[in-house]
């Protein structure tokens, strides 16, 4: 019994000595992961301070990149919206230009018609007028005709009648010698 005792103190000695073994290993083993982990809380506390940094650094840009954006859409629907404007002016003034030229040449046409009629008239008239005249010199030339006529007419008779005066003048003075004579 003595012997074992003494195997079983022994024994328990040697069971107590790996535990006290383990332990310090645990322990050990404990204090590297709380190291390890402190490290990484440490580390991680440093990487998301760092994260977090270049997320509100990226996020400012994005909001400065928006404004940005949004700014510059502004200025360019404003800039379209003055371009349709001008485009808008410029075509009502080519509108109205055309409207004017279109009525421009309305006038003109109708002017031109009016000369047309007009110059149409004028040779109506012209042809009548000139065919007045044809007409005035026929009756010109019978006129001159019946007046070399009538002229020779009386030259005939102016002649005859000399010539008769003389016939008349001679018996005459014949009917006088011979009324002398019976005297």
């Amino acid at each position: 019994l003595k012997n074992q005792e003494t195997a079983v103190e022994a024994r328990a000695t040697d069971l107590e000595g790996q535990l006290n073994s383990t332990q310090a290993d645990a322990a050990q083993r404990e204090k590297v992961l709380y190291d390890q982990l402190t490290q990484l809380n440490t580390t991680d506390t440093a990487k998301l301070a760092g994260l977090q940094h270049d997320l509100k650094t990226q996020h400012d840009d994005d909001v400065a990149e928006q404004q940005r954006l949004k700014q510059q859409l502004t200025q360019e629907q404003e800039k379209t919206r003055a371009e349709e404007d001008d485009l808008k002016k410029q075509l009502a003034a080519a509108q109205t230009k055309t409207a004017d030229l279109q009525a421009t040449n309305t006038t003109v046409h109708n002017q031109l018609a009016t000369e047309q009629a007009r110059a149409t008239q004028l040779q109506a008239a012209l042809a009548a007028e000139q065919a007045k005249v044809a007409a005035d010199d026929k009756e010109l030339v019978a006129l001159q005709h019946q007046l070399a006529s009538a002229r020779d007419g009386v030259a005939a008779g102016a002649q005859e009648g000399r010539k008769q005066t003389a016939e008349d003048q001679e018996q005459a003075r014949a009917a006088a010698e011979q009324e002398n004579e019976a005297r």
